[in-house]
């Protein structure tokens, strides 16, 4: 695969004489780190350094943020994302969101999609009961999006981790923009990391117990100690929460352990090793449904809302689903998911000026869920078919149950940090190599029940009241040999996590149809990818600090093999063999990754033919292309560059002015299964410029800022294509540009009293894309203004001593969620769908009181969604409604 260019270049120089330039500036300046004297002391108000307490662990503060650097408990000033070194926030050409465990805690905010709520600029899926489905960690936020694209989830600079909980959360640091420069992959909207606790100096104990709405109960213990005085430390914690929804059978259980030893051999070593397992269950909340209008149905069908092709429209959600807390899946509905990680990270002194940090994370994720499949597209609604009682009937098409498992692997990943700084003349430098490693494996398969096209001999066992169930009137009754009573069903198979897509147990035999006799359908998706990545940046400080400038340059290299299988190779068809004509139902069989033959069904047992050696050995053979696997390898090199500045133009930092210049790419790893090619990677830049005004220093803060950010080769769906026929799954790539303006206040007007607001505006197009509906009009799925501010308030001595009051308030805007598209021969049409705005309330209440001299205990009431509006997030899934939490808590010091 040729590498995309760069596009418009910002530098002067080809890029490979930067990457030599800055490489000579970071070898003279190792090679005067010990000739040159150390960098003078930075003003106050710019220095990264933070200031060690005896509660805090402070050995290498470069790559470490810690409480002591904070305002005050909501108000952080320094982040380790925007530089993947701790920095003060002014300093940087960016604009930088940091979210504290505080404010979290405070307003009990457990979901994902709850917490990043605080964020300009952010919107997200629904709250749900599941605290992690509405923006899965190490992924594109399930749905949410920042600055109008996927939000990337990393946790301490690492993608593809485990959800993020509170317990186990120093803080949440958003960069808004492109930053494949620092981190390698990424979408161009920006990224959120997750940092997490690390031990500290002083013994602290915690127990904790919340108890609220939807039957939720929270227990949580957290232990910090020393073990060995100035060597040892250790930080252990545990965390379940339960909670159920406002929608049918909806619940959800997590249960999250975690520890981390800190070992100082020496003043300027750390060695931390950590490890987290996590185990999550419970019953998802299904989307609602669509409904359909002005089709034509068709008689002498099994399918009750079966319509001409090319008539009808989708005109939208169907609220009363919504409204009613209905589940498209019903009881039988079912997922588990479980995460082990280990990390390891080593912390070095180099002399007085330079500093190394080298990180190791292994992981692995389990993940199971049952559901119930269905095209959703296909709810005949009032007036479009008549139950024979006379009231409207409701339908879904190719309604079966369906299992899939999914398994990912991280054998490996890994980075090294290397920072230094040395002056030339009066010029202060910093500089940073980079180089990471990392490894993925994935393993999803998904298996459903076949339709009678696809297998006449067997679609026909499941009845057409589940095959076409009428959500007014489900009938969740499980086909009996679908999960047998004696085991063996797919249940059982996707737990032992069976890969014979072929095989069934005897104990699914049907008399009727022959032993062994059951088809399933199937999806397949296996990927192995290596990522390598390396980068080099420098920050200059000219004029006494007045003027700081920044660039940065990444070369990612990325390999991969990827295989996805969707088309139904467990069906009923017809193929030439060996010049014998078969029709059967069949699947292509393998060893050892070799297609070796085809099995099929006979009408009496499952048969197998095969290309053997003469020793009887099977040998690799050319098989049909419907029954072949679609193994795309691949390879890209991708640079990425960032250049920023940043101009104090008024002493003591009340006023600066900050531009920067970012691409961002994402390498993902997109088969069209129709033609089996591998689509482009998705590729971004962006623009930003703004202004920090602190007037009242730290007091009051005001950034304001203006992006313009476009993304292109994002993969177009084919609306005509059909599995087998030949056509692409995708037409081409299309591109897409937002540009808006953000704002965050801060504001310590007294003491005792801190607001935060944030503001943002998005002006979104489509400027590229095979869907001519789309172009020059703004994108699906992303609202145009958002706002959120939040206020705490402590209150004086006296009568309320010790309370502590707050409260939050969000906005966002109406959005388009489809605009009108005519019907086709394979699809329905479109009817233009607006979605309304939404503003959602919360607040707490906290009393805390003294028990002797090391006891502080709490007693908090909070709220979220208030007034218990009923919404949903861009999908189509029903939110929470009010939540009112108590928690308990007690400290020891």
């Amino acid at each position: 695969m040729s590498t995309p260019s760069l596009g418009c270049p910002v530098f002067p120089l080809a890029p490979s004489r930067i990457i030599a330039l800055l490489s000579c500036l970071g070898l003279i300046a190792g090679l005067s780190a010990q000739s040159v004297s150390p960098p003078p002391s930075a003003p106050a108000s710019t220095s990264g350094a933070a200031v060690p307490t005896d509660d805090e662990v402070i050995v290498l503060d470069v790559f470490n943020i810690n409480e002591t650097t904070q305002t005050n408990e909501w108000v952080a000033t320094q982040a380790l994302t925007g530089t993947r070194t701790a920095e003060q926030m002014v300093n940087l050409p960016y604009q930088i969101q940091v979210i504290t465990s505080e404010m979290l805690q405070d307003f009990g905010m457990i979901a994902v999609v709850d917490q990043l709520s605080a964020i300009g600029g952010f919107v997200g899926e629904a709250d749900q009961a599941d605290p992690a489905i509405a923006a899965s960690a190490g992924v594109s936020g399930g749905g949410g999006k920042l600055r109008g694209f996927s939000a990337l989830i990393l946790r301490d600079g690492f993608r593809m981790t485990q959800p993020p909980q509170n317990i186990n959360t120093q803080q949440v640091e958003v960069i808004k923009g492109p930053m494949s420069a620092l981190y390698g992959a990424a979408q161009p909207g920006g990224l959120i990391n997750y940092i997490s606790r690390r031990p500290t100096s002083k013994a602290r104990y915690e127990f904790s117990f919340t108890a609220g709405s939807y039957d939720r109960w929270e227990p949580s213990v957290l232990i910090n100690t020393p073990v060995v005085r100035n060597k040892v430390y250790i930080l252990v914690g545990a965390q379940h929460m339960s909670r159920k929804s406002n929608v049918q059978y909806v619940e959800a259980n997590t249960t999250t352990l975690f520890g981390s030893v800190l070992y100082k051999p020496f003043k300027s070593t750390n060695i931390t090793v950590s490890f987290e397992t996590q185990h999550l269950d419970g019953i998802r909340q299904a989307g609602a449904p669509n409904y359909v209008v002005d089709a034509n149905l068709v008689d002498g069908t099994t399918n009750p809302v079966n319509w001409d092709t090319d008539t009808g429209y989708v005109a939208g959600i169907w609220w009363p689903w919504i409204e009613q807390g209905l589940n498209l899946s019903g009881p039988n509905e079912w997922y588990n998911r479980d995460y082990d990680r280990w990390h390891v990270q080593f912390e070095q002194g180099l002399g007085r000026n330079w500093r190394l940090k080298a990180a190791y994370q292994w992981q692995v994720k389990t993940f199971d869920q049952n559901y119930y499949n269905s095209s959703n597209l296909s709810l005949a609604h009032e007036g479009l078919a008549t139950a024979a009682d006379g009231r409207p009937y409701g339908g879904f098409s190719g309604y079966v149950p369906e299992v899939r498992f999914q398994d990912y692997s991280f054998p490996y990943a890994a980075l090294v940090d290397l920072s230094g700084e040395f002056n030339t003349g009066k010029i202060r430098h910093k500089l940073l190599f980079t180089a990471d490693i990392s490894k993925v494996e994935l393993d999803s398969q998904a298996w459903r029940l076949p339709t009678p096209s696809q297998s006449p001999q067997f679609g026909a066992d499941v009845p057409a009241d589940i095959r076409y169930m009428d959500p007014l009137h489900p009938n969740y009754d499980l086909v009996s040999w679908y999960n047998p009573p004696g085991g063996g069903g797919i249940y059982d198979n996707i737990h032992s996590r069976d890969r014979d897509l072929a095989h069934v147990d005897e104990n699914n035999s049907n008399a009727a149809h022959g032993e062994n006799a059951r088809a399933r359908m199937s999806s397949v998706h296996y990927t192995n990818l290596k990522a390598y990545g390396y980068s080099v940046s420098e920050r200059m400080f000219l004029f006494r600090d007045r003027l700081i400038l920044m660039g940065s340059l990444r070369l990612d290299q990325t390999e991969y093999q990827d295989y996805q299988m969707t088309t139904s190779r467990n069906v009923y068809r017809q193929w030439t063999q060996d010049g014998e004509q078969l029709r059967a139902l069949a699947t292509a069989r393998h060893e050892n990754g070799q297609r070796v033959g085809v099995q099929y069904f006979d009408g009496a047992a499952w048969q197998t033919k095969m290309t053997t050696d003469g020793s009887g050995r099977p040998v690799p053979m050319t098989v049909p292309a419907v029954f072949s696997p679609n193994w795309v390898p691949g390879e890209e090199d991708k640079l990425t560059y960032s250049v920023g500045a940043t101009w104090k133009a008024l002493s003591d930092d009340k006023l600066i002015a900050f531009a920067n210049y970012s691409t961002s790419f994402n390498p993902e790893i997109v088969v069209d299964d129709g033609i089996g090619e591998l689509m482009p990677n998705e590729t971004g830049k962006g623009f930003e410029a703004g202004i920090k005004f602190l007037p009242y220093g730290k007091k009051l803060i005001t950034v304001l800022s203006y992006f313009d950010i476009e993304k292109h080769n994002i993969a177009i769906s084919n609306p005509d294509y059909r599995q087998g026929d030949g056509s692409p799954q995708y037409l081409g790539s299309g591109a897409q540009r937002v540009t808006g303006v953000d704002m965050d206040l801060t504001w310590i007007p007294i003491k005792d009293l801190t607001l935060l607001a944030s503001a943002s505006y998005m002006d979104s197009e489509t400027i590229e894309s095979a869907n001519k509906t789309l172009v020059g009009n703004r994108m699906t799925a992303l609202p145009n203004k958002t706002f959120q501010a939040r206020a705490r308030y402590r209150l004086p001595p006296g009568l309320f001593r010790g309370f502590t009051v707050g409260a939050d308030v969000s906005y966002r805007s109406g959005w388009v969620r489809g605009y009108y598209t005519a019907p086709t021969s394979s699809s329905a049409g479109r009817l233009y769908e607006w979605m309304p705005d939404n503003i959602l309330w919360g607040g707490f209440i906290r009393y805390e009181w003294k028990a002797g001299k090391r006891t502080t205990q709490q007693l908090s009431l909070s709220c979220r969604n208030m007034f218990d509006k009923l919404h949903t997030g861009l999908g189509s899934t029903r939110s929470l409604g009010r939540q009112v939490n108590l928690t308990y808590k007690i400290i020891y010091r």
